[in-house]
């Protein structure tokens, strides 16, 4: 009864660290709801003593980007406007939609991206889907799948995660770094 970045944070570290100093695991999976903001977490987590935050990893569903936000490009455009004009004139201004703000969210803060469902696509639908997501995390490893199916090696014991690295690598970032440049 809550969300594992907000309410019940608290609760989630206390039962990771208690399964880290029971030395039972070599690793512990953690699957968030589709509403998490993932940097809080992985924060957290990169502070427990003995934990090692070893890659995150966002599931994108390559039908519905491409049906509900037009292959991407339609959330790129509204983020890439939206961070443009709040780095311009210092003020904030609030994402189109909650759910469109965490789904970059997701997507940017990741070091993995499973573009899934890529059998519901067409090819160029797919190509468009990749491009939205490679401008919105261009640092991720990009796989696609069908029916989330996937080698566990591709996406475990990965060593890919580094929280300043992920914080930094989002496309809107990198592009405001060149602009300084």
């Amino acid at each position: 009864n809550g969300c594992i970045c907000c309410t019940l944070k608290k609760d989630l570290m206390k039962q990771i660290q208690s399964l880290i100093h029971s030395e039972k695991y070599d690793y512990i999976v953690i699957e968030a709801s589709g509403i998490c903001e993932p940097a809080p977490i992985s924060r957290a987590i990169t502070q427990l003593e003995g934990a090692r935050l070893d890659n995150i990893v966002t599931v994108v569903d390559a039908l519905r980007l491409a049906d509900e936000f037009g292959c991407g490009e339609k959330l790129v455009k509204s983020y890439d406007e939206t961070h443009h004009l709040e780095h311009r004139n210092g003020s904030s201004v609030a994402a189109s939609e909650e759910i469109e703000r965490l789904l970059v969210q997701q997507i940017e803060f990741c070091t993995t991206i499973l573009i899934n469902k890529i059998d519901t696509v067409t090819e160029e639908q797919l190509k468009t889907v990749r491009s939205a997501v490679e401008h919105l995390q261009p640092s991720a490893e990009i796989i696609e799948t069908t029916f989330g199916k996937i080698d566990f090696n591709k996406i475990l014991n990965t060593n890919r995660f580094d929280f300043e690295t992920a914080y930094k690598s989002a496309g809107w970032i990198q592009a405001m770094q060149e602009d300084d440049d």
